[in-house]
């Protein structure tokens, strides 16, 4: 239980849920981008980060 109230309490697991919930709004079509270059953007930012927070270890500040 302990580990997982330290992953909870990363920016970085809280960033990508963010991420995670914004690209699955826009695929159930909440909201839509009007130009096809912010939707290619935004996937990019998204799958950058998604790669970043599942090398990332919440547990250890000072390692990767």
């Amino acid at each position: 239980m302990k580990k997982i109230i330290n992953k909870l309490k990363s920016p970085v697991v809280w960033t990508e849920m963010v991420l995670i919930i914004a690209m699955i709004l826009r695929l159930i079509g909440v909201y839509d981008m009007p130009n096809e270059v912010l939707t290619a953007i935004q996937d990019i930012i998204t799958t950058l980060f998604t790669a970043f927070a599942s090398l990332n270890n919440p547990d250890e500040r000072k390692s990767f």
